[in-house]
């Protein structure tokens, strides 16, 4: 897991997902950038979200060529752990439009964040990752800059 950068109050985080989701469960007030453009195992990307919800996650946005599926996937989740331990996560996702691009993406991490009530605004953590055979950190770091500078979305 590296620490990117950090803007407004926000560390950014970029990790592996094969290898390093169970470092999450150390942090609290998380938002949870995934970019996916290929096509993952429906019940292992179940397993990788119900995970992430029992952690606390309390935002997540999907991003990439399978960002809808992704979105959809996250919310099938959902609503199976809330059946399973009948209780309510309180958790917003979205971004799972195919057209936003990753520089909108993360920028909405910082700017149009929907966070529920128990979130720590002064403490929130972006930790994003991906299911491609690529490596976004210097492409996040560079897209972290231009945001600090000012940048937004049209």
């Amino acid at each position: 897991m590296k620490l990117v950068g950090k803007h407004i109050d926000r560390e950014v985080y970029y990790f592996d997902l094969e290898s390093e989701l169970e470092y999450i469960k150390n942090f609290n007030n998380w938002i949870l950038l995934f970019i996916c453009n290929s096509f993952l195992d429906e019940k292992y990307i179940s397993n990788v979200f119900k995970t992430c919800i029992k952690y606390g996650v309390l935002e997540f946005r999907a991003q990439g060529k399978r960002g809808d599926w992704l979105d959809l996937q996250f919310c099938l989740a959902k609503v199976d752990l809330e059946i399973e331990k009948h209780t309510d996560y309180d958790i917003s996702s979205g971004s799972g439009d195919n057209s936003i691009n990753l520089e909108s993406a993360i920028w909405e991490c910082f700017y149009a964040s929907v966070l529920p009530s128990r979130a720590d605004w002064e403490n929130i953590k972006i930790f994003c990752t991906t299911s491609d055979k690529v490596d976004y950190l210097k492409k996040i770091q560079n897209i972290l800059d231009k945001i600090k500078s000012g940048w937004i979305p049209e």
